[in-house]
């Protein structure tokens, strides 16, 4: 669980751009909150599995907070080898609000306000 308190003054690139314009002061607030869990099926196999959801910005400076809330969750499978090599597929999905634009953890790409991003992951990981 979070609660984030945003709190900016006349930024010229305001964090939540989507519902500011540039320069003008933000103070917003929203609580959030993610379940995990870890299967283990032995033999090197598990599942493992998160689901996180945001609630609507409570906002008094934004041009609105209606459907600033979204939804994602995470599933995957993953393997790993007895010379600590770990082989994954994953997918992932966020659902967001009209006037939401939450992405992907490490998304650099960014996500359009209204947008629902999806991808399929595969992965190799190797441990030191």
């Amino acid at each position: 669980y979070e609660d984030l308190e945003y709190d900016q003054d006349a930024c010229a690139t305001p964090i939540l751009s989507h519902l500011h314009a540039a320069g003008s002061d933000v103070e917003a607030e929203r609580d959030a909150w993610m379940i995990s869990g870890i299967q283990n099926f032995g033999n090197g196999f598990d599942f493992r599995f998160s689901y996180m959801d945001a609630d609507e910005l409570d906002c008094d400076t934004c041009s609105t907070d209606d459907d600033t809330d979204a939804t994602a969750f995470n599933l995957g499978i993953y393997y790993t080898m007895p010379a600590g090599t770990e082989l994954r597929i994953t997918y992932s999905e966020v659902d967001n609000e009209d006037n939401a634009a939450y992405d992907f953890g490490i998304g650099a790409v960014g996500t359009a306000v209204g947008e629902d991003p999806e991808f399929i992951g595969l992965g190799i990981v190797q441990w030191f």
